[in-house]
């Protein structure tokens, strides 16, 4: 049950709270003052704080305060209450870690609808300025999942009847502030290159497009872990299990290739696994055309997986094909079937290294539950020249052996 602390020293505003919010079946602890509160919150936290502005011994302002000093207290919900209506009072509480600002007298609707949209964006993960509603469409859920450039949000396509599932991946507001140009030369280069592909084992994608000041991609939503979660969490799969998921993603490659594009960030954390089993690859961020001119660095950066990347990428080839997505692909049903990374080293620049270097154990000597045959594809997958590597053609048909 959803637990709310109300804090106000008026014996009839505790009443008035319990009362409203006791319409959505919450429970409902009050307090006189803030020191009570701040005991009461330590000794049991709740969901929801509602405070008082003008309280004896302690304000709302300074309860709130010396909430947010608290572990647990860092992002639950506050919403301070005060009949105090002018502009620098309000911009205080705001400023001094409260979500939600509600005038005296308040109309139980008023309260109630203010409670219910803050514990919802609580729910969803939410610290900072994104609505629930993203532009007319999108009613965000909860938070998936966050890296350095993106976070990605499930959330409900309402245009359409019934509403659509979806993974809504929204580009952070502060990267299109220090570098607007290419952020957005990103974001419509990914956008461009995923919208060509229509594949049963490539994941989706339905829209794109700006709003709220950030880019934002809508995904097919695939309903289960990444490979590298899956094998992470159970341990390295069986050999059929290998089988179909380097025949789909072959497959996917060979979609890609009809496009004469190269993904270049083939890894098990871009493998979605759904709740049936099949394998759908995601996140186009860094596919282009290979003729494209610095593929693999971008200022000087390097683009891509240490661990999975191909030794050309590591060169710094610009005319790439298929065939280094085949050795990154490679590499990863390796680690699906071992647990194991390859080429890892102490340091990325020793990673890099080891993918000219190092010559892995076979498969099925590093685990013997696997056949010679699919151990001398997985091998010919990962040869340090890509000449000695299958076509993506070829791959499929040797895959197909297997069944």
């Amino acid at each position: 049950m959803i637990s709310l602390l109300c804090v106000d020293d008026d014996p009839d505003i505790q009443l008035l709270y319990k009362s409203i919010l006791s319409k959505r079946d919450y429970h409902i602890r009050v307090c006189g003052d803030g020191t009570e509160a701040i005991t009461a919150f330590m000794r049991e936290p709740s969901d929801l704080v509602l405070l008082d502005m003008e309280m004896p011994r302690m304000s709302g302002i300074e309860t709130c305060s010396e909430l947010r000093r608290i572990p647990q207290g860092s992002t639950v919900p506050i919403i301070i209450v005060s009949s105090r209506d002018d502009e620098e009072i309000i911009f205080k509480a705001l400023s001094h870690g409260a979500d939600d600002y509600i005038l005296k007298p308040f109309k139980p609707s008023e309260l109630l609808g203010k409670v219910s949209y803050a514990l919802k964006r609580r729910k969803a993960g939410f610290i900072g300025d994104i609505a629930l509603s993203f532009t007319d469409k999108y009613e965000i859920v909860k938070k998936l999942d966050e890296g350095g450039q993106t976070t990605v949000y499930f959330a409900q396509d309402n245009s359409v009847e019934p509403p659509c599932d979806v993974a809504l991946k929204i580009f952070k507001a502060e990267l299109l502030d220090k570098g607007a140009e290419t952020a957005k030369t990103l974001f419509l280069r990914e956008a461009y290159e995923w919208s060509k592909l229509n594949h049963p084992n490539i994941v989706r994608l339905h829209d794109f497009g700006q709003a709220s000041g950030s880019y934002f991609l809508a995904l097919e939503f695939v309903d289960g872990p990444n490979l590298w979660d899956k094998v992470d969490k159970n341990g390295p799969v069986d050999e059929a299990c290998m089988i179909k998921l380097a025949i789909e993603m072959t497959s996917a490659l060979q979609e890609i290739a009809k496009f004469n594009m190269v993904h270049r960030d083939i890894k098990p954390n871009n493998i979605m696994l759904s709740a049936a089993g099949d394998a759908k690859l995601t996140d186009f961020g860094l596919a282009k055309q290979p003729e494209d001119s610095q593929i693999t660095a971008i200022n000087n950066v390097f683009k891509g997986t240490p661990d999975f990347v191909s030794p050309e990428q590591v060169e710094g080839h610009t005319q790439l094909d298929i065939r280094t997505d085949i050795y990154s692909l490679g590499v990863t049903l390796y680690y699906a079937g071992t647990s194991s990374l390859p080429f890892r080293g102490n340091s990325i620049i020793e990673t890099l290294n080891n993918h000219f270097s190092v010559i892995p154990d076979p498969l099925h000597v590093a685990n013997p539950i696997y056949s010679e045959k699919i151990s001398e594809i997985v091998g010919k997958m990962m040869k340090h020249k890509r000449d000695d590597r299958y076509s993506v053609d070829e791959l499929a048909s040797e895959l197909e052996k297997l069944q």
